[in-house]
């Protein structure tokens, strides 16, 4: 006896899926796309330099760090030099070598580049006008894995979206076979459907880990440091809110350039504290700049070991922005280690479940697998998630979720960091619509409760079922009311050493749609169950689930809907039970 399914799906539902997963791998692929293209002709400028332009010695002729207020980097250092080509000296005009946001990283390329030295510098042999002392770093190359990240993720996205799906279908032992694709395309499709999860959550990983290290863990390590360095007296030279401009707005950082002195050398630096990078919120970092005007003096504080190191504010909070990357970490590492744990566990029961195929197909077709059915007559169907446990589930999530990122919703406000907060809306809107969801579910507490009744507690493929419905409490803002048999398949199969799982609806019958309230209140259906279904079945291989899925229609308020299993016998046992 064998049976064959046709694989149905909601068509509606699955455009509205492959929309939205088209165009959210769209929005990787081109930020990836781009962010790589601009790295990639900074790689071919690197490796040109290297290949093609000459080295050669160069005497540096002056040198000076300027300070332009008006760019983010404000340190820059200039250098005039001139070098030998050929038989023929050349001078350089005077060009910018580096920009600095820190001072004493701009003075240690200026003393490295000071009046009289003799230093190397790289000529383009086709132009001799064209030479550089710094060449592009290939340093760039590992900050390609990142874009790389993003553009195989949303090309990968778009592909298993729009790839054409597997026909299946059900043999006469039950195992689930392809018919228009080869084991090698099954296989491929498998790597790809474990390297795009994993690849998405390594995203986040590496985001979440440089986040946790530069903003976190590292200003925590140099605080404490800091507190054993020598309190030093210093003057302060600049005192300025540095803005560095963007797409999205604004950023502000805090700019004090203090002089100091040890040992009779001064020295000076402008790191005022051991935050890194900038962040919005301008009033913040005007009220710090208010404290030191240019030309007062201050206390700094100076690493004994190294003098160039000196800060003004050595004390880190250790709640700040920086727990934002431990979130991205933890989202990250932990869907990693779950879904490669996840796969691991179904690759370790590939054996297991071969020791047993034999068995099992033996038993598809008994009775040995159906439970013992004690019931005789009418029974109440049970549903699958009671209206209490949806919204116990409802609440546990939203108050999970709203107090992690209340903890960053407190630094946006507190600290006036409108790029914190602008980055947090998403997840104040995911928030916010947790907790509607947490209101949803307790409205719906107040909706008429459906009871659902048949013939038999378990009815074999072929017979009648007898179906009675009763709504109680509240019934007449019932608009329409929907009830509909639908069968479920979840087909585990093998191909190599790759497991592979499919699930799809089946089978789906209407047996009510109506807005009547008389038919709405109450009613009794009949339905020959076809004798060629497939029967319920559980098993490591196969699971083919039925229910009774419930949906009333209320206007202005959560409809009423919930999912009642039911057991389906195979056409040859008889009487629905044992």
């Amino acid at each position: 006896m064998g049976f064959r399914f046709t694989w149905r799906s909601s068509s509606r539902n699955r455009k509205q899926g492959r929309v939205g997963a088209t165009i959210g791998g769209a929005i990787f692929a081109t930020l990836g796309g781009l962010f790589l293209l601009f790295l990639t002709f900074e790689l071919i400028e690197a490796i040109d330099q290297r290949l093609n332009w000459h080295q050669v010695d160069a005497t540096v002729i002056r040198s000076r760090i300027d300070t332009d207020g008006d760019n983010e980097n404000p340190y820059q250092v200039y250098v005039v030099y001139q070098f030998t080509f050929k038989g023929k000296q050349q001078i350089t005009p005077e060009q910018s070598i580096k920009e600095f946001g820190d001072y004493d990283e701009a003075e240690k390329l200026f003393r490295q580049y000071a009046q009289g030295n003799t230093v190397q510098c790289w000529v383009n042999p086709d132009d001799v006008t064209q030479s550089v002392l710094e060449r592009t770093s290939f340093m760039i190359v590992p900050f390609m894995l990142l874009p790389l990240t993003f553009l195989v993720v949303g090309v990968g996205l778009i592909y298993h979206t729009w790839r054409k799906p597997r026909d299946a279908t059900l043999g006469e032992k039950g195992e689930a076979t392809t018919v228009a694709k080869t084991a090698r395309k099954a296989q491929r499709d498998k790597r790809l459907a474990v390297v795009l999860p994993i690849g998405f959550f390594a995203l986040f990983a590496i985001i979440g880990t440089a986040l946790t290290w530069f903003l976190y863990i590292k200003p925590q390590l140099l605080s404490r440091e800091a507190q054993h360095w020598t309190p030093t007296p210093c003057v302060i030279e600049r005192s300025a809110v540095q803005t560095h401009r963007g797409d999205d707005g604004n950023t502000y950082s805090i700019d004090i350039l203090f002089r100091y002195e040890v040992d009779g050398t001064t020295y000076r630096s402008n790191q005022y504290d051991f935050s890194v990078g900038s962040s919005s919120g301008r009033s913040a970092k005007a009220r710090v700049v208010r404290k030191f005007p240019e030309g007062s003096k201050a206390t700094c504080y100076v690493d004994p070991d190294d003098p160039d190191r000196a800060v003004i504010q050595r004390d880190v909070s250790w709640l700040n922005i920086g727990l934002l990357g431990v979130a991205f970490a933890l989202v990250g590492y932990g869907g990693m280690i779950g879904f490669a744990a996840h796969h691991l566990r179904r690759s370790m029961n590939i054996s297991h479940r071969a020791e047993h195929a034999s068995r099992e197909e033996s038993t598809l077709f008994s009775s040995d697998w159906l439970p013992d059915f004690t019931n005789v007559g009418p029974m109440r169907l049970k549903p699958k998630h009671s209206r209490f446990a949806k919204v116990a589930g409802a609440l546990a999530f939203a108050v999970v979720w709203n107090g992690l990122i209340s903890v960053f919703i407190y630094f946006a406000i507190a600290e006036s960091d409108w790029c914190l907060r602008i980055f947090m809306i998403p997840f104040v809107l995911v928030g916010v619509f947790l907790i509607f969801n947490v209101f949803k579910q307790l409205l719906a507490l107040r909706n008429p409760r459906v009871l659902l009744t048949i013939n038999n507690d378990a009815i074999p493929a072929g017979e009648t079922l007898d179906l009675t419905w009763d709504l109680a409490g509240g019934v007449h803002r019932v608009k329409q009311l929907t009830i509909e048999l639908v069968c479920t398949e979840h087909a585990t199969y093998t191909r190599g050493t790759d497991s592979v799982t499919d699930t799809e609806i089946v089978f789906t019958q209407s047996l009510v749609d109506t807005d009547q309230p008389s038919n709405i209140i109450g009613g009794m259906i009949s339905y020959s169950l076809p004798s060629d279904l497939m029967h319920s079945f559980t098993a490591n291989h196969n699971k083919v689930l039925w229910t009774v899925n419930v949906q009333g229609v209320i206007h202005r308020w959560p409809d009423v809907k919930n999912e009642y299993p039911l057991v389906v016998l195979p056409a040859d046992v008889e009487g629905g039970m044992r």
